[in-house]
């Protein structure tokens, strides 16, 4: 047992309480006072930061992953345009998908003015002059259906609808009980990309005295002239939302749930099924290159999350439903997901590093993903030297560590991986190991015989902790 018990950390904020010691294992002032520190997030370089509005306000989370009135507003305002006493200008610059927003003011809906409720009402209505299509049930559709040969825009869009809505409910199980139209609206003219980017489209679920009766897909225009790739994860995204909604039943839960399962869940499918699209090339860096964020505070980038599902055994498809089963507990979501299984933790921090084949445990793979990868921070470890450590749930991180040690001692309470080049182990307990081109068979200091060692390291390691459900802590 570590000499801090069985404690597991709890929340975010207390890493700085429960600390696990990696020690030069001989020395007699290793321990809490021992020089070295705690690495964290005063020593990270900023590897991602958001350069659109629409990034800014889609990060703008409090601790719970959801958003305060004023950060909906800003970003329902920055999706569709001005709103009453909301000083923010319209900047669709890389917006993939509204859905995120909608939610996000329905959530706060009753603390909003009679005129703002009005405003988001009128920008959600499709135009009267919008092209509309009903995509009808699954079992409606039927195994055979005419193609045109040369199909217009609506026929084109329905197709794409229909297929989609077919091939989710294949993987689902089931189909949705509920209607599905999806309408077309122009793009505005003073709209400009971002790498290519515009805005796309967003999903809005319908209710009737309180439970779901269809979802309203709105699309832009635009977004059909851009690739079939493109077009085709965006409305397998937005219909995916209609299962989701489905599945809450009720706007409440539908409004509160965790964005890390609601869109999380939306854009691994709309890659995994519908294609790489490049809209979300943004937030899967994000999800690389900031692995020590809660996965409670992730929305578009808690895709690498589903990724990691399916590349460690277990496919995302059969763990949906009751996922969203799990309603806002974002805990219970997490136990249905399968996602405390040891092959899951123990190579969920690694894989952000990149190297190794894809698919490793220290480089993960998963659609659409970017060439990105975390760059850990290096500290040194000399005689007597000890670093603390601690990882709350939900979150990871990665770093290295220069042995100029004879013996290192590590000792993990939870889900470590370590790895220098040609070693790649999980750590549960205590683990020793002589660090190559030092004597690790002279006596102590103190005269003393050498601990024994379980092998030997390099002088360079790379250290991964996972949170997991419980947390990291040690000795």
């Amino acid at each position: 047992m570590s000499l801090l018990g069985t404690q597991r950390v709890a929340a975010r904020g207390v890493a700085g309480l429960l600390v696990a010691f990696l020690v030069a294992a001989c020395s007699s002032a290793a321990g809490p006072s021992g020089p070295g520190g705690s690495p964290g997030s005063s020593t990270r370089a900023e590897q991602w930061t958001p350069r659109t509005a629409w990034e800014r306000a889609v990060i703008d989370v409090d601790e719970t992953g959801q958003y305060s009135k004023d950060a909906a507003l800003t970003l329902f305002a920055t999706a569709y345009g001005p709103l009453p006493g909301v000083d923010v200008p319209r900047d669709l610059a890389g917006v993939s998908s509204g859905t995120l927003a909608i939610r996000a003011v329905s959530r706060v809906r009753a603390e909003l003015s009679d005129e703002q409720r009005a405003a988001i009402d009128a920008y959600l209505a499709p135009p009267a002059d919008a092209i509309t299509i009903e995509v009808p049930p699954v079992a409606a559709l039927g195994p055979w259906r005419l193609v045109q040969a040369n199909p217009g825009l609506e026929q084109a869009i329905r197709e794409v609808a229909e297929e989609v809505r077919i091939d989710i409910a294949a993987k689902m199980g089931g189909d949705f009980d509920g209607f599905m139209k999806v309408s077309f609206i122009p793009r505005p003219a003073d709209v400009e990309p971002i790498d290519g980017v515009y805005p796309n489209g967003g999903s809005q679920p319908q209710y009737l005295f309180g439970a779901f009766v269809g979802c309203q897909i709105t699309i832009y225009e635009e977004a059909t002239a851009q690739s079939g790739l493109q077009l085709t994860a965006l409305m397998t995204h937005e219909t995916f939302h209609c299962f989701q909604q489905a599945i809450h039943k009720t706007q409440d839960i539908h409004d509160n749930a965790p964005h890390w399962i609601t869109e999380g869940q939306a854009t691994w499918v709309g890659l995994e099924l519908g294609g790489p699209s490049p809209n979300y090339e943004r937030f899967w860096d994000r999800y690389l290159l900031q692995p020590w964020l809660s996965l409670t505070e992730r929305a578009y980038d808690a895709v690498g999350f589903y990724a990691h599902l399916a590349e460690t055994g277990t496919d995302p498809w059969t763990v949906f439903r009751p996922m969203l089963e799990a309603g806002t507990n974002s805990m219970a979501a997490y136990i249905a997901a399968g996602a405390d299984s040891e092959a899951f933790v123990d190579s969920w921090a690694s894989g952000v590093l990149r190297e190794g084949a894809p698919g490793s445990a220290w480089n993960t793979t998963g659609p659409g993903i970017t060439q990105s990868a975390y760059t850990p921070v290096a500290y040194a470890v000399g005689d007597g030297s000890a670093y603390n450590l601690g990882q709350p749930f939900f979150t990871n991180d990665i770093d290295y560590y220069d042995l100029n040690v004879d013996i290192v001692e590590i000792d993990i309470d939870g889900h470590a991986r370590l790895r220098d080049g040609a070693l790649d182990i999980p750590i549960h307990g205590t683990v020793r190991f002589c660090v190559e081109g030092h004597d690790c068979a002279k006596k102590c200091p103190d005269g003393s015989d050498p601990p024994p060692t379980d092998g030997t390291v390099k002088p360079r390691i790379a250290l991964a902790e996972s949170g997991g459900s419980e947390g990291l802590v040690g000795h």
